[in-house]
């Protein structure tokens, strides 16, 4: 019968794995569930449209003044007068206004992207804890074996009342630890769930997929190429400079045509007015120079922001590559090196104590969640990294 208890002790408490499967694509795919989902993207869309229809505001040409006036001699006098508007028939007004689409396009792409990288964080989180929590419940399970095991020893007399009260303390620890990791998991749920827009989030992963970075400096290419903080700086510079176009145009002297009739019963006449504007107290000239001031602050913005990018990129890379390796060595060295067999012998030729048992156990229980958090680790900064690309 000993031997026989023995065995159960052995092959509940021999293997200590990490109980995992492939994340796949479900990440990627949770991400366009919450982007498609999303209540603030979307309310985020539709002020990038709004903004949009405002750009258009004040690219027609003003509209035509038309008079009428009837005197007492029976006479009509009628007019049509109509402003002409460099910048408008230039083209360069819808030139700015395109360049200020693009932009509240971009904007709106930066707000996708820093939701977009929280969900992932939050993913990455969730994943790590559906991993302990599977682990927390085998050392619960493990426990409880123990637990029962040296209840039925107390009543045969081969273990003492001590020993029980221990095991029975060690169940109730796992248990509790358990009902706090799922506690800590339901609130990273509840985090996704309102990203989803208030729709539950499925992800039943506990092992993050396969992870490669490429070098560092094609990372460094295509950050240069699509990254959405780049790319506004770059239209801000395009706009500005069409605005400065726009502010020269709006020096010139404008135009303005206009047609007026005279009817009366004896006679009948018809001009054509030609009208100008010179602009000699609208202060144009300050414009251009304000205009060119900011076009020198939208260069200088473009220069900062290329030299944050790089450096942000070099700097998660870095740390990323290190968390990784250092993920992969605990995990290799623990594989490697676990054998809690040792242990299980040493108890039942009464080499060591349950105390001692259970205190070398939780060593290895340790080392157990420390892979698991180096590995939540390394994910994170990759995350943190795979964010510029969004």
């Amino acid at each position: 019968m000993k031997t026989k208890r023995h065995l159960i002790l052995y092959c509940l408490l021999a293997a200590l794995p990490l109980h995992a499967q492939p994340a796949g694509n479900e990440r990627d795919n949770l991400l366009s569930e919450i982007e498609k989902n999303n209540t603030t993207l979307a309310a985020l869309r539709q002020k990038a449209v709004a903004e949009k229809q405002g750009n258009k505001v004040g690219n027609a040409l003003p509209d035509p003044k038309i008079g009428f006036s009837q005197s007492w001699a029976n006479k009509q006098t009628y007019s049509v007068e109509q402003e002409l508007d460099w910048g408008t028939l230039s083209g360069l007004r819808k030139k700015v206004t395109s360049k200020s689409d693009e932009i509240a396009e971009l904007n709106y792409q930066l707000e996708r992207q820093a939701l977009l990288s929280e969900a992932d964080q939050l993913i990455v989180q969730l994943i790590y804890q559906n991993a302990l929590c599977e682990e927390m419940g085998y050392r619960e399970e493990r426990a409880n074996t123990l637990r029962q095991l040296y209840e039925k020893k107390f009543k045969t007399g081969d273990a003492n009342q001590l020993e029980v009260n221990k095991v029975r303390l060690n169940h109730t620890a796992t248990i509790a630890n358990l009902m706090n990791v799922r506690a800590q998991r339901d609130n990273t749920l509840g985090e996704l769930k309102r990203l989803n827009g208030n729709r539950p989030i499925q992800c039943t992963t506990a092992r993050y997929g396969q992870t490669q970075l490429p070098p560092l400096a094609n990372l460094m290419e295509r950050a240069e190429s699509i990254s959405p903080q780049l790319a506004l700086a770059r239209t801000h510079i395009q706009r500005e400079q069409q605005q400065l176009q726009l502010s020269k145009s709006e020096a010139m002297p404008s135009l303005s045509l206009g047609y007026e009739g005279e009817f009366s019963k004896i006679e009948r006449t018809n001009s054509l007015n030609i009208g100008m504007s010179i602009p000699v107290w609208s202060n144009t000239r300050n414009k251009v120079r304000q205009q060119r001031a900011s076009l020198t602050l939208a260069e200088m913005e473009q220069a900062d922001t290329e030299l944050q990018i790089r450096s942000d990129l070099d700097r998660r890379y870095n740390v990323a590559c290190q968390l990784l390796e250092i993920a992969a060595k605990f995990r290799k060295e623990l594989t490697a090196n676990e054998d809690i067999s040792i242990l299980d012998k040493s108890l039942e030729a009464g080499q060591i104590s349950l105390i001692e048992y259970l205190n070398e156990v939780d060593f290895y229980y340790d080392a157990h969640t420390q892979v698991l958090e180096a590995e939540r680790d390394s994910e994170m900064a990759v995350s943190e990294l795979w964010s510029i690309f969004r």
